[in-house]
C-alpha cells in the first residue's frame, strides 16, 4: 500500500514538474541605425521586413541557438550575420543594424 501511495505522489509531482516547468522563449526585434530603411530583414527563415531608420521593429519570437541575420542596405547590398541566443527562460533581444554593416546583439 506504502509503495503504490509512493509511486503515485511520484508520479504526480513528476506531472506538475513537467507542467510547470517553462520552456526557453527568445523574443528579437531589430533597430535600425541607418538614415534611410532597411529591407528584406530576414532572421534564419523568418521575414521581418523593412524597418524604417530610428525605428524599433515589433518583437518577433525565436528559438535559442544559431541564426543568420541576413538584409539589404539602402544602396542595395546584401549583408549577413551570425548570432547566437542563448539562455534559460524568457528573454528579449534587440538586434542593432549599423550603416558599417555591423550587427550589434543586445539583451532588453
Amino acid at each position: 500500500m506504502i509503495k503504490r501511495f509512493l509511486l503515485v505522489l511520484v508520479f504526480v509531482l513528476l506531472m506538475f514538474n513537467l507542467a510547470c516547468k517553462k520552456e526557453n522563449e527568445h523574443k528579437v526585434r531589430f533597430n535600425n541605425k541607418y538614415e534611410t530603411e532597411i529591407s528584406d530583414i530576414f532572421i534564419s527563415e523568418l521575414l521581418i521586413g523593412t524597418v524604417q531608420p530610428g525605428i524599433l521593429s515589433n518583437y518577433v519570437s525565436v528559438k535559442a541557438g544559431a541564426h543568420r541575420i541576413t538584409f539589404t542596405t539602402p544602396d542595395n547590398q546584401f549583408l549577413d550575420s551570425e548570432l547566437f541566443l542563448t539562455g534559460e527562460g524568457e528573454h528579449r533581444w534587440t538586434i542593432s543594424i549599423y550603416p558599417n554593416g555591423t550587427v550589434d546583439l543586445k539583451e532588453d
